[in-house]
């Protein structure tokens, strides 16, 4: 009993020392841990970075170059301090560059590694620079090396801008007199009228620079003055990246051409004529004489007086106004205002007008239009002095017509008025694209564009041959259409006839010869007593097409079926005797002939006892 008891105690004592022992060892181990930190806080070294400004570098942040052209380049040195009670020693590598994305290598370089080691209160120059090749904002990644606990690998980044450098005058001259320099390097001489007051010149310049400055007064082109008076003046420009370039500027006193103050102004311009306006600014320092000023013009750029001109009748400098004449109408004009003197002739500068162009012809609404031949013409309007030479009718299968080959034309007269063209060599069934025209001095205009059809071609209802076309719907109707075949192919036109004896046939049936009136010649001869018309029956009962209106053509319908259906071989008729029209001879007798005509090679008409046989082609119009 008092054996275990005394082992128990024993295992509670080695329990206590155990724990002890861990406790112990737990806070020797924070005690050396401590004991190094402050160690280490008091020995170790530090770096730090300052700017030639003493500006702070910290880790991680930011150092600008100034501003820099393309070309040039900006040095940046930066101090590394220790700070530290120990050598602060620089990585074996030394300092390294990392260029960030999107930028050139070669825009910022290390000049010069700093000493490996730098003592304790001590510190080492980091020489940088940026020279860019091209704008634009620049950067990269500075890494330094160390043994500093806190900063081992101390980084920050350095940037730039890359401005223009440019620092150039392009131009230069004077608003008032409006002269321009010449441009030599850097010295600018500009001559300006004799009796010039040069005290008070305003400059215009052009510069590639960001300012200009002249007897220290900031430069605005066009608006600040400069006293010349006191000899040449010097223009300083300056760059982006604050470089700068000086100018020497010169002004001599001279006899000169007269100078224009502006451009004409061109009004009451006509198909020949117009008004220009001009102005002379200064006479260059000379008498400018009465006549001796005035507007020049050519349809080429850049007249001068040695093309067409029309001088003022007054002399010296002011505005002066000139009639241009002669010109030719739709023309395109090039003008400049001029004056001479002693010195020469200036001028001003250009401008342009077009002369009103010949109001174009009208074009009137196609006519009788055949197999190969049709009627158009038109209406030339005046010509307002401008004669016109030429006027018809032009004509292709194509669109927009002209007078040149290989399209077709009529010539028909001069002068304005009304002209009527009549067109020939057209191929049957074909479109064609007409325009009227006029010519004149100035070129030739054209006027609105008709179309036509040669006939030849299937009629609408599918039957028949179109073989006359009005143009337009005139008396109800605009086409004839003949049957595709003979009605009859010989018959007498009417019933039987007895020589010598009177019938009353032909009383009080009137016709007609022309085209458009077999309809009603038909009709008419529908009304008269038995026995009646054969020919005229053989039609009016035809129904091709499903056409109840066919008739038996007169005398100039036939004819036309001749001239547009058999001569261009479109239809096929009989070549051995003739055909009957609606026509008659005479009505007033019953011996009396109707027209008939032989379609033969050579077509001719003639007139025939109505008891004799001959072929019937059947005609409508729609």
């Amino acid at each position: 009993m008092v054996l275990t008891s005394v082992r128990a105690r024993a295992r509670v004592l080695i329990l206590v020392a155990i724990a002890a022992a861990i406790v112990f060892a737990a806070c020797k181990s924070s005690l050396v841990d401590a004991v190094n930190t402050i160690r280490g806080e008091a020995m170790s070294p530090r770096i730090a970075l300052t700017t030639a400004a003493s500006a702070q570098v910290s880790a991680n942040g930011t150092v600008s170059f100034p501003d820099t052209a393309t070309g040039n380049r900006s040095d940046l040195v930066l101090t590394i301090a220790n700070s530290g009670k120990t050598d602060l020693m620089i990585g074996t590598n030394g300092v390294s560059l990392t260029m960030n994305s999107g930028t050139e290598a070669d825009s910022f370089s290390l000049l010069s590694q700093p000493t490996t080691i730098i003592p304790a209160g001590q510190s080492a120059m980091l020489p940088l620079r940026f020279s860019p090749s091209s704008l634009g904002d620049k950067s990269a990644i500075v890494t330094i090396p160390t043994n500093d606990v806190d900063a081992p690998s101390f980084s920050f980044t350095i940037m730039g801008i890359c401005v223009p450098g440019n620092k150039d005058i392009t131009a230069f001259g004077f608003e008032s007199p409006a002269v321009t320099g010449l441009i030599s390097g850097t010295a600018i001489d500009v001559n300006v009228p004799l009796g010039t007051n040069i005290s008070l010149l305003v400059a215009t310049f052009a510069t590639t620079g960001v300012s200009v400055t002249a007897n220290s007064v900031a430069q605005t082109s066009g608006a600040t003055t400069v006293d010349f008076s006191h000899g040449s003046v010097d223009y300083i420009v300056k760059a982006a990246d604050a470089t700068t370039r000086t100018y020497t500027v010169t002004v001599t006193l001279v006899v000169m051409a007269p100078i224009l103050s502006a451009t004409p102004v061109l009004s009451a311009i006509t198909w020949t004529t117009a008004s220009g306006a001009g102005a002379v600014a200064s006479d260059g320092g000379a008498t400018i004489p009465a006549g001796s000023r005035g507007i020049c013009w050519n349809t080429s750029g850049s007249p001068t007086i040695a093309d067409s001109k029309q001088a003022d009748v007054g002399g010296g400098a002011g505005s002066f106004t000139c009639s241009l004449s002669g010109l030719l109408p739709g023309t395109y004009y090039y003008v400049r205002a001029y004056a001479t003197n002693s010195a020469g002739t200036g001028y001003g500068g250009s401008n342009t007008f077009t002369t009103t162009p010949a109001t174009p012809p009208t074009t009137t609404i196609i006519s009788n239009i055949n197999a190969v031949t049709a009627v158009s013409g038109g209406t030339a309007v005046a010509d307002s002095g401008v004669t016109i030479s030429a006027c018809g009718v032009c004509w292709n299968t194509g669109g927009s017509p002209t007078i040149a080959a290989p399209d077709s034309k009529t010539v028909d007269g001069s002068g304005a008025g009304t002209f009527t063209s009549s067109m020939t060599g057209l191929t049957y069934a074909t479109t064609y694209h007409v325009r009227a025209y006029a010519t004149n001095q100035g070129g030739t205009v054209y006027g609105n564009e008709q179309t036509l059809k040669t006939v030849g071609y299937l009629a609408s209802d599918g039957v028949g041959i179109v073989f006359y076309d009005q143009g337009s719907i005139i008396g109800g109707w605009r086409y004839l259409e003949a049957a595709p075949e003979d009605q009859s192919p010989g018959i007498v036109w009417w019933g039987t006839w007895t020589p010598g004896t009177s019938q009353g046939v032909y009383d009080g049936i009137s016709t007609s010869a022309t085209v458009g009136t077999g309809k009603s010649n038909t009709a008419a001869i529908g009304t008269k007593p038995s026995p009646g018309s054969y020919a005229a029956t053989y039609c009016t009962t035809y129904a091709g097409g499903g056409n109840s209106d066919w008739f038996l053509p007169s005398k100039d319908e036939l004819h036309l079926m001749y001239v547009n259906l058999k001569t261009p071989s479109i239809s096929a008729f009989n070549d051995t005797t003739a055909y009957w029209s609606s026509t008659t001879y005479t009505s007033l007798s019953a011996y009396g002939n109707v027209y008939a005509e032989y379609f033969q090679s050579t077509s001719y008409q003639s007139v025939f006892r109505t008891n004799s046989v001959y072929c019937v082609r059947a005609a409508r119009r729609y």
